[in-house]
């Protein structure tokens, strides 16, 4: 399987629309351990860091981010991560966090305000709880396996089921989340990222701590708000 720059172009946001106004370096990504991590399968591996690295992107590593695959740290460090020790220390240096698994209560309430968080999500352990640690702290986060492709498929799944090998897969997961990562990093701000990449709008489940997505309302019972009304209004 090719894995280039176009293995998703359906992803890509519509670059006439950008404004690059500021420099990509003003706009970190921590990429953190999940805590059942998939064995053999990491969503960024070092050439989608050194891709990002280059584009000007600050990234931080949570050190042992892939101990259960074939990568260790240093090949991490030499495309241009940055180890650091633990979580919160990746926590308190990032814009963006990243991570298969979804975050846990213990980790949103290490969050500083106004962060993009971007996970795999599980509905079923969703709780009122963890949309009022949202809300409180002005997050927006997305959710990857809420994605579609051309084909109305589940990318996030798609992968894991039609990709041969960890290795493939981890390449894989690397070239689908790298146009959203650019997406984000490339905008002037987070309404211009959201208006000028459809894959955002799919992903999105919470902007500036305002649930948007009307299944998960329903499940817990909670208010939303329709996410073009929340990016498109002008006032």
């Amino acid at each position: 399987m090719n894995f280039s720059e176009d293995f998703f172009p359906e992803l890509n946001p519509q670059d006439e629309l950008i404004h690059l106004d500021f420099s990509r370096k003003n706009y970190s990504i921590g990429f953190l351990k999940d805590n059942n991590p998939v064995n053999g399968v990491v969503l960024l591996p070092p050439s989608t860091i050194g891709k990002l690295v280059e584009s000007g992107v600050q990234v931080w590593i949570q050190r042992g981010v892939s101990s259960h695959t074939a990568w260790s740290d240093l090949d991490y460090a030499d495309v241009g991560g940055v180890i650091l020790d633990d979580a919160s220390s990746v926590i308190s240096q990032s814009n963006i966090l990243i991570k298969i698994e979804p975050f846990t209560i213990e980790e949103l309430a290490l969050l500083s305000p106004n962060l993009v968080i971007i996970s795999h999500l599980r509905l079923l352990d969703l709780s009122p709880d963890y949309f009022t640690i949202l809300r409180q702290k002005n997050i927006t986060a997305i959710s990857l396996d809420f994605i579609k492709g051309k084909n109305d498929q589940y990318i996030f799944m798609e992968i894991f089921l039609n990709t041969l090998g960890v290795t493939s897969i981890s390449l894989a997961l690397g070239e689908f989340v790298f146009p959203i990562l650019m997406s984000l990093v490339e905008s002037s701000n987070l309404k211009v990222a959201i208006q000028t990449c459809a894959t955002l709008i799919q992903g999105i489940y919470c902007y500036q701590g305002s649930l948007c997505n009307e299944n998960i309302a329903n499940q817990l019972n909670l208010p939303w708000k329709d996410i073009l009304q929340l990016c498109w209004n002008q006032n």
